[in-house]
């Protein structure tokens, strides 16, 4: 209460003292100050106390009527052996602040949450996306080794089929998918939609590429045929985000046998 008080007045509270401290200790025994209605008892040792008369006579119940002396006010006690000192002394006026530092906490805050919803959101997509992989691998595979049946680990299996003596038509299926991955990584806003294998066909990978506009499908075509590919294109349409191709492709000499 004193220190907002003293706050209230543009003051700062530098030091405070119980009014029983203002009564000289004495030598021995206890000195008495009467004030309305209330006594002021300091003891020899320095400790003391403030109470109505009723009550002080039991405080005083140990100290004999010889032993009691009348006191008066003194001077306050020496600088720094008052109360506002330690978990009572003038404190930084932390609370003050609190009006300043509310909007950029608020900022920092909403920066915080928006990274936060923001991170869990990519987390999603990647793991939408990983799932999205996770199945067509699989259908590529199925595709490509069509006596397979059940799938369970995609990549441990195709190394089996690999390591196999009839596995020419899988190794013609990485080589095509590899070197069709390559050529078109460069051109832009270009997707594959549609990735298909069947070996007993002349052109054996059969792909729907999808990108912005026409011209771009054009050039992906074109690295196609620069990366060796012999191309057979078949429609192309117009969709809602752009437009799509279909291309049957097959080994030259061009690409590894």
């Amino acid at each position: 209460e004193m220190q907002d008080a003293a706050l209230a007045e543009d003051l700062s509270l530098k030091a405070a003292w119980p009014d029983y401290m203002l009564i000289a200790p004495p030598d021995e025994g206890v000195t008495v100050l009467h004030e309305d209605g209330d006594i002021l008892c300091r003891r020899a040792d320095g400790t003391g106390f403030r109470m109505p008369e009723k009550l002080a006579e039991a405080a005083l119940s140990d100290v004999t009527k010889d032993a009691r002396r009348d006191g008066m006010r003194g001077l306050p006690p020496e600088e720094g052996q008052g109360m506002a000192i330690g978990i009572y002394g003038a404190q930084f006026p932390f609370m003050s602040y609190l009006p300043v530092l509310k909007r950029p906490a608020i900022l920092a805050a909403t920066v915080l949450l928006i990274w936060v919803i923001g991170s869990f959101a990519q987390i999603g997509q990647h793991q939408a996306a990983r799932a999205d992989y996770e199945d067509a691998s699989i259908q590529l595979f199925k595709q490509a080794f069509p006596d397979v049946t059940r799938v369970v680990n995609v990549e441990a299996q195709l190394m089996n089929k690999m390591m196999s003596s009839n596995a020419l038509p899988a190794r013609n299926f990485l080589y095509l998918t590899d070197t069709l991955f390559q050529a078109i990584e460069d051109v832009e806003n270009i997707g594959i939609d549609r990735l298909s294998f069947d070996r007993t066909d002349i052109r054996p990978l059969q792909v729907t590429l999808r990108a912005q506009n026409f011209s771009a499908l054009e050039r992906a075509r074109q690295k196609l045929v620069d990366a060796g590919f012999a191309v057979s294109e078949g429609k192309s349409s117009q969709v809602e985000n752009g437009v799509t191709g279909d291309f049957s492709l097959s080994r030259t000499a061009g690409i590894g046998q």
